[in-house]
């Protein structure tokens, strides 16, 4: 069975709840690599352990009850808030801070996968964003007479600037971004046997309803989580409020139901019942 089908079988689904539910130690696990440095691996990780929680959560939403698998959602949702919680008051800002870009990276990680799902590229605004950096990184070492190589562009993301800190780059990844920038003609064969062309390999935003819910919810949790973050950042001098702020990370149903009421308004979207076809 393929990556696609598996990921939305109804009965794979079923047997992965009854089986293997992903656990809190592969969570926090995660998060203390993330700290470590090992950011690629960490984000790999979490992935790993939340993606069928994403789809359980949203089969369950689309076509039953959600209370069966309450304690599966809260395990996969609430590990940020709950490990937060654990810090010594005196790290939490630097923390807050750290939080966020984990997020970040998931959020980054969670678009592509689910693009790569859909069974082709589709440029979210995160990832429109890594290749303008490409390019931009690119066009720089090109003008210092330096080569331009997947390596050395990646290494050259990772370096801070301006405060900031860098952001971890896989060479490879800097590699199909080069690809996908360098193509003049969508025609151009690519693969194995030269049997596709890039073309075909750029998803048509216009995907079908179940995928819009999916990546609706797994976009809408993200970006509310990093909402979450921003604010108890804002706060963080005043380390009540700040742990108020991620205490409110656990209380999953409610955060939900608000992700579902969204993830239908682009459901309607994407079945063209909203604007000038919900009129017609």
């Amino acid at each position: 069975m393929g990556r696609r089908a598996a990921m939305t079988s109804v009965e794979v689904l079923q047997r992965w709840a009854a089986e293997s539910p992903p656990s809190r130690g592969e969570m926090y696990a995660a998060a203390a690599a993330y700290l470590n440095g090992e950011r690629g691996a960490a984000v790999e990780a979490l992935y790993r352990g939340m993606a069928p929680v994403i789809h359980l959560v949203a089969f369950e939403l689309s076509y039953g009850s959600l209370e069966r698998y309450q304690d599966l959602v809260q395990d996969g949702f609430a590990f940020l808030g709950e490990w937060v919680h654990r810090l010594p008051k005196r790290v939490l800002a630097r923390r807050v801070s750290m939080a966020r870009l984990f997020l970040a990276d998931l959020k980054v990680h969670l678009e592509d996968q689910m693009a790569m799902e859909r069974g082709g590229v589709s440029l979210s605004t995160a990832m429109a964003r890594f290749l303008r950096q490409v390019a931009a990184v690119k066009r720089n070492l090109e003008g210092k007479g330096l080569p331009a190589t997947p390596e050395a562009i990646a290494g050259e993301i990772a370096k801070p600037r301006d405060g900031r800190r860098g952001r971890e780059a896989d060479p490879e990844r800097v590699s199909w971004a080069l690809q996908l920038l360098s193509v003049l003609e969508l025609d151009r064969p690519v693969g194995e046997e030269g049997s596709t062309t890039i073309g075909e390999l750029i998803a048509d935003e216009r995907y079908d309803p179940a995928a819009a819910f999916e990546a609706a919810l797994g976009e809408s949790e993200a970006k509310e989580t990093l909402a979450e973050l921003e604010a108890a950042a804002k706060l963080a001098t005043e380390e009540e409020e700040a742990l108020e702020a991620f205490k409110r990370l656990g209380y999953v149903p409610k955060a939900l139901r608000a992700a579902y009421e969204r993830a239908q308004a682009k459901l309607r979207w994407a079945a063209g019942l909203t604007g000038k076809a919900a009129a017609a």
